[in-house]
């Protein structure tokens, strides 16, 4: 677990964003560009090296606008994580648990798109891992 103000490699930690099945995810800032990422820190520190691996690989290898970019994996202080790019906005739990369930329009293969459609002006919405959970998506106003 990381607060605010403390450091990892060359990221400051600002705030934590969330947390999953596979991690927790902290808003910070690249203190060499003066950028905001995503950090995805693992909870199962001591996995395989290969294994920690799997999931940026996985999200490194899509681009789509609607999953999060993936900039690079890192260790650093024996700390696995992930630096994603960051996207603002609130989780779909957090929309779902304001004012309900979403109501589905049209059958498809992608209930991620149903949802944003209803949710978003602009239909998108970002992912952050591999889970379909609600905790992992969100609607984005970008058009």
């Amino acid at each position: 677990m990381f607060f605010r103000g403390q450091t990892l490699g060359k990221y400051k930690i600002r705030s934590a964003l969330g947390s999953g099945g596979f991690g927790t995810v902290y808003l910070a800032e690249d203190t060499w560009i003066g950028k905001k990422v995503a950090l995805k820190v693992p909870h199962r520190q001591s996995t395989n090296f290969g294994e920690l691996l799997k999931e940026p690989r996985l999200l490194a290898s899509l681009n789509h606008p609607n999953i999060v970019a993936v900039l690079t994996a890192e260790k650093q202080d024996n700390v696995f994580f992930i630096v994603m790019e960051y996207v603002s906005g609130e989780t779909l739990e957090n929309i779902i648990g304001r004012e309900g369930a979403i109501e589905m329009r049209a059958p498809s293969t992608s209930r991620a798109r149903s949802a944003t459609r209803s949710t978003t002006p602009t239909g998108r919405a970002c992912c952050t891992g591999t889970s379909a959970r609600p905790t992992s998506w969100w609607p984005t106003t970008d058009s």
